[in-house]
C-alpha cells in the first residue's frame, strides 16, 4: 500500500474498528482489496518513523509503536582451558591418529571432535 493510501487506510481501520472489530483481530484482514493486517503491522513497526500527524491519527484508533524485542546475548562456544606450560597439539595429533585407525585412513571433517580414552 502506498504512502497515499495511508488517510484512506486509516479510515477504512476505523471502518473496521466501528463496525466491532478489536486491533488484536485485524491482521489477516483484507479490506476493499487490501490487506489492512499487513499495513496495520508495518505501521506499528515503523511508528517512530511516521510523521506527527500520522501517528496522531493512529493513536485515535489505539495504535501504538510495535514493541521490540530485546537482542540477547549470542552464546559463546565453550572453551577450552589449558594448563600452563601444556600444548593441546599432541591431544589434536592423538585424536586425528585415532580416527584415521578406525576409519579406515580417511581425514575427519573440520567439526569433528573426537574424545581420546584419557579424556583429552
Amino acid at each position: 500500500m502506498t504512502i497515499s493510501r495511508v488517510p484512506e487506510a486509516v479510515g477504512d481501520l476505523a471502518k473496521l474498528l466501528a463496525a466491532g472489530a478489536r486491533l488484536e483481530d485485524v491482521p489477516g484482514v483484507t479490506h476493499r482489496g487490501e490487506d489492512i493486517g499487513r499495513w496495520l503491522t508495518t505501521q506499528r513497526r515503523d511508528f517512530v518513523r511516521l510523521d506527527d500527524e500520522q501517528q496522531a491519527r493512529l493513536g485515535v484508533l489505539g495504535v501504538k509503536a510495535a514493541v521490540r524485542p530485546r537482542r540477547t546475548a549470542t552464546k559463546t562456544p565453550a572453551t577450552f582451558h589449558v594448563p600452563a606450560g601444556r600444548s593441546r597439539l599432541p591431544d589434536g595429533r592423538a585424536g586425528i591418529a585415532q580416527y584415521r585407525d578406525r576409519e579406515g585412513g580417511r581425514m575427519p571433517g573440520l567439526g569433528h571432535v573426537e574424545l581420546l580414552p584419557d579424556g583429552g
